[in-house]
């Protein structure tokens, strides 16, 4: 095994037909011991009636195997935040580790700007270069301000190609509900010295 990948979701905004095809998608993967699904938030809208479909969601991709890291978007009532905490999978100013790489992110009701980021204690979550960082917005200040390996964003509804800044490496994702989903291969960590850098991730853009 070369890479490990990560299968990266974001604004679904209560698609039924972008549940359907994603879980149709990810049960075809044979091992996914080496697979990592992380959502980038506006899983659903600004009602709590919707709450269902995003419980639902996270649950049948757990059943399906897989490990889950989420964080909430700025459409999202306050009660997605709930929900995944209660589901043991939010990364909003928490941290999981898997496969030697640390996630960990910010989640986001309204839209974060460098004040906000500026409040928060960011030494907490130890970010470093085995770090996979996630917003739901894209960052409005230099990068690199936390020094992750890699940075991923959603919310514009559209792909942004991968970027390096200094040595992290920022991607924005397109959204679910255009039937789009990102997929990205990362090397594994125990194939490198500790001296060599990463290299880059690997991004696919595909359809749902």
């Amino acid at each position: 095994m070369h890479s490990l990948t990560l299968w990266i979701i974001t604004d679904f905004h209560h698609s039924i037909q972008a549940k359907i095809q994603l879980l149709k998608l990810l049960s075809m993967v044979v091992d996914p011991e080496y697979h990592l699904v992380l959502s980038l938030g506006d899983t659903i809208n600004n009602r709590d009636e919707q709450l269902p479909y995003l419980k639902e969601l996270y649950q049948s991709i757990a059943n399906l195997g897989f490990k889950l890291g989420a964080i909430h978007g700025n459409n999202e009532p306050t009660s997605a935040y709930t929900v995944t905490r209660q589901l043991g999978i939010n990364l909003h100013l928490e941290r999981i580790e898997w496969q030697g790489y640390n996630f960990t992110g910010i989640g986001g009701f309204g839209l974060l700007n460098e004040a906000d980021f500026a409040d928060l204690d960011l030494r907490a979550l130890a970010i470093n270069q085995r770090t996979i960082f996630l917003t739901h917005i894209p960052p409005n200040l230099p990068l690199p301000v936390t020094g992750p390996y890699l940075h991923l964003h959603g919310h514009l509804h559209r792909a942004k190609p991968l970027r390096l800044y200094n040595q992290t490496y920022l991607l924005g994702c397109p959204a679910g509900i255009d039937l789009k989903l990102t997929k990205i291969s990362i090397p594994v960590l125990d194939q490198l010295s500790a001296a060599e850098p990463i290299p880059a991730p690997t991004v696919y853009w595909l359809d749902l």
